[in-house]
């Protein structure tokens, strides 16, 4: 029987996020129901040594998913180690990065296949097909040919989402229970009702990935809900770009499936859907957080940003969130290339000021503005003076916290902004628990004052980070270099995987 890995590389400096990786459980899952042998790997939450005991089963492919930023990093290194210590396998990268730029992993030695898009079914392909066979007839990949150009096979049609098995189910499910029982912060175990977006927005990458929106029946949700119940789970994580696909004549119904489950959730949303009745109806169905992409300070701002929602929506569905009680993140883009004005700072930050007056309790995030390949602003960024970085190392230093835009007087300035305002407006729910609020309260109320006083000149914050940032990357390196010098050990083999997988729970 054929063997995969599939790894979920640390997304982070930080731990605190530490979710259960949808990502490579859904896939893992797919091909444990086509008899395909999967193993798992966090990097979170497992040990090299578990990594090294896998790598020792001798699998054929070595899976990666691979967003961007500090995972590039992360998975760069697993990567290197697998290659050592299991030459035969083939390594595999999926996700966002790979996607958009195939070129760059492959010639960096990352990979000896990027999958292009959502990956099930490419996966099961390449989990077949024998280690030496030629890819050139497979759809949905990149690789490098024996001249070393890079050949980009056609794109493979998206998987239908409601034939897809149940993802926590077989080895997943034993990946969840081990998150749902560790003792540090635990975050919402993920679930998706629905993949891609109804709407593109300039700077998001989701409409080209995805290609196209697709939305799970409500009886194939009730059916999830229900397992996901029977495996313990009572607070879940709705990872849809807009909630349930932003399908609002269904609203009801998916809610009244929440609502029996009787299970907890949190989820993104849409202004402009908002008012009293879905408020109080989402409450009832256990809703306790949304997030809102507001992105930018006014109605001028926000046509190049966020197409169909105006100002008038925005403040309206705040006044309704103030008085929900429902948890609420307001996100603002800061830096964008379609702004640059001299004024821009005061908007955002006048604009920031006004929800906070508006709801108190709210969460805000000013999100540097991160160019992404593949998407409108992107290029723009270009014809600005942005330089695309050329290099992994470079790729995993592309982020909120690195970004520097040359449009704006100050280039670091979104940067210090998504700081500052994570420690001013999110510290009470991320940064409050001890150890972590040891440091994190005074820089809290650092931040606070800063943007109450409108201090925003200088700032030694930025730096704190950079500097915890550097001594993360020493350590894991030391952690590597020292277990790339050990043998693996050689385990019993693992038995077969169950038989009895629930190819598709739509009952």
């Amino acid at each position: 029987m054929s063997r995969v890995l599939l790894c979920y590389a640390r997304n982070n400096a930080l731990t605190y996020d530490a979710h259960a990786p949808l990502s490579i459980l859904t896939l893992g899952t797919f091909l444990e129901c086509a008899g395909i042998a999967v193993d798992y790997f966090d990097e979170r939450i497992d040990a090299l040594s578990d990594f090294r005991r896998a790598l020792s089963r001798r699998p054929a492919l070595v899976g990666f998913s691979v967003m961007g930023g500090y995972q590039i990093r992360a998975s760069a290194r697993l990567a290197r180690l697998a290659r050592d210590a299991c030459p035969s396998a083939r390594i595999v990268w999926g996700g966002y990065f790979p996607t958009v730029l195939p070129d760059v992993v492959l010639q960096a030695g990352y990979a000896d296949v990027v999958v292009t898009g959502e990956g099930e079914e490419t996966l099961l392909d390449l989990a077949r097909l024998n280690a030496s066979a030629p890819l050139n007839d497979l759809r949905g990949v990149a690789f490098a040919q024996a001249d070393g150009t890079i050949r980009r096979s056609a794109p493979r049609e998206p998987p239908d989402i409601e034939s897809l098995p149940f993802p926590y189910q077989g080895g997943a499910r034993d990946m969840l229970r081990r998150h749902l029982t560790r003792t540090s912060i635990r975050e919402a175990v993920g679930f998706e009702v629905s993949r891609g977006c109804p709407h593109r927005c300039p700077f998001c990458y989701s409409p080209d990935f995805h290609q196209g929106l697709r939305v799970k029946s409500p009886a194939k949700v009730a059916s999830e809900l229900e397992a996901l119940r029977q495996l313990g789970v009572q607070d879940i994580d709705i990872y849809d770009d807009t909630l349930f696909g932003g399908e609002r004549a269904s609203l009801p119904d998916y809610l009244e499936r929440l609502r029996a489950s009787g299970m907890t959730w949190i989820a993104n949303f849409r202004a402009e859907h908002v008012d009293p009745d879905t408020l109080e109806s989402m409450a009832a169905a256990g809703c306790r957080w949304l997030y809102f992409g507001l992105e930018a300070a006014d109605d001028a701002r926000r046509s190049r940003m966020k197409p169909g929602l105006r100002t008038s929506q925005v403040e309206a569905a705040v006044r309704c969130l103030a008085a929900s009680g429902i948890g609420t993140v307001y996100s603002v883009i800061f830096g964008a290339p379609t702004d640059g004005a001299p004024d821009e700072l005061a908007r955002c930050l006048e604009f920031v000021d006004h929800l906070h007056a508006m709801h108190p309790e709210a969460e805000i995030q000013i999100q540097s503005f991160v160019p992404l390949p593949s998407t409108a602003l992107f290029t723009m960024a270009v014809e600005r003076g942005f330089s695309p970085p050329t290099t992994p190392a470079a790729w995993a230093r592309h982020d909120h916290f690195r970004i520097r835009n040359p449009w704006l007087d100050d280039p670091a300035l979104g940067r210090k902004l998504y700081l500052w305002s994570f420690l001013a407006f999110r510290y009470r729910r991320h940064l409050s628990r001890l150890p972590w609020s040891l440091v994190a309260y005074p820089l809290h109320r650092l931040a606070t004052w800063r943007f109450r006083s409108r201090r925003f000149e200088a700032g030694f914050e930025p730096h704190v980070f950079d500097v915890f940032d550097a001594v993360t990357g020493w350590c894991d390196a030391a952690r590597f270099l020292v277990a790339s010098r050990r043998t693996a050990r050689t385990p019993s083999p693992p038995p077969d995987p169950p038989s009895e997988f629930v190819t598709s729970r739509n009952d």
